[in-house]
C-alpha cells in the first residue's frame, strides 16, 4: 500500500518554511539598519573630529566654513552641517583637599550635529 502526505504535513512544512524564511529576512533587515546606524555614527564623529581643538568656547560652526575641500561633492555635503559648541567648567569639590591638589576642575565639551547627535569629551585639570 501506498503511503501518502497528508494535508496536516504538508500545511505544518509551508508553516515551517514560511517561518524560516520570514525569521531570514527579518535578520537581514536588523543587520542592514545596525550598519546603517553604525554608519551614522561614525559619520557624525568624523565630523566632530575634523574641528576638536583644545580651548573652545561656546559656539556654532558650520562645517565648510572650518574645512576647506577643492572637491564640489564634499563640499555641498558639508555645506549644511552645522556643529554647535558648548563648553562648561564645574570644580569638582567632592575630593579632600591636600598639599598636592588644590583645585580639580571637570571641563565638559558638547558637540551637537544638526541638533540631532551628540558628542561629549570630558577633561579633568588638576592644580
Amino acid at each position: 500500500m501506498k503511503q501518502a502526505i497528508s494535508l496536516i504535513e504538508v500545511l505544518i512544512s509551508i508553516l515551517l518554511l514560511t517561518f524560516v524564511v520570514s525569521l531570514s529576512i527579518w535578520i537581514q533587515t536588523n543587520s542592514i539598519t545596525t550598519i546603517s546606524k553604525s554608519n551614522h555614527i561614525i559619520k557624525n564623529n568624523s565630523y566632530i573630529s575634523m574641528i576638536v581643538t583644545p580651548n573652545q568656547k561656546t559656539q556654532k560652526i558650520f562645517l565648510s566654513n572650518k574645512v576647506n575641500f577643492n572637491y564640489d561633492k564634499a563640499r555641498q555635503e558639508l555645506k549644511n552641517i552645522k556643529i554647535k559648541i558648548n563648553t562648561t567648567t564645574k570644580p569638582l569639590s567632592k575630593l579632600p583637599q591636600n598639599n598636592y591638589i588644590k583645585t580639580i576642575n571637570i571641563t565638559t565639551t558638547t558637540y551637537i550635529i544638526n541638533d540631532n547627535y551628540k558628542q561629549k569629551f570630558y577633561e579633568l585639570k588638576i592644580e
